[in-house]
């Protein structure tokens, strides 16, 4: 594997709960999985990091969606990373990720190296209190306006306003 290593967009989602009685029988049905959708026009090698060593739980072929299951000597609780290795790429690795059995994480493997980027949240503000300010702008131009305020000597930033929207800053 590479080391260079981009993001890789990993969400979690709970699968169906079933009763889970000891044993190994029950321990191999209730093993976590990795849904892995591969929108790369490459196959990728999935791997898991643990405590000590590396392990590959499988490999997902181009334009395709498959369910690995991780090992059932996982631990509840356990903390692993996940890193996806496409063919002639560079490592992709998720954030680290609670194991649970019966969980199921949803991975998506970008079609560039460049990842997932998620859009900025709206800026919100909460109660900001008695005897505090607050502007209201509506920008009804194509382009972000800048919006600062004139402090003594000096030009304070206090945010930008996207095109066509309205910000209360």
């Amino acid at each position: 594997m590479r080391n260079m290593l981009r993001g890789l967009v990993a969400t979690v989602a709970l699968t169906a709960s079933a009763s889970l009685v000891g044993g190994s029988a029950a321990r191999a049905q209730s093993a976590a999985t990795v849904t892995l959708d591969n929108t790369r026009a490459v196959p990728v090698v999935v791997y898991f990091e643990g405590e000590l060593f590396d392990t590959r739980i499988g490999t997902v072929p181009a334009h395709s969606t498959e369910v690995l299951k991780l090992p059932t000597y996982l631990d509840d609780g356990q903390t692993i990373r996940l890193f996806v290795h496409p063919e002639g790429g560079f490592d992709l690795a998720s954030q680290e990720l609670v194991v649970t059995r019966g969980k199921n994480f949803n991975v998506l493997v970008p079609t560039s190296d460049n990842g997932y980027v998620a859009p900025p949240p709206r800026p919100t503000i909460p109660n900001p209190g008695p005897g505090t300010t607050t502007v209201t702008v509506k920008n009804e131009r194509t382009e972000p306006a800048v919006v600062f305020v004139e402090q003594g000597d000096f030009d304070l930033r206090i945010g930008t306003v996207p095109p066509n929207q309205e910000s209360t800053l």
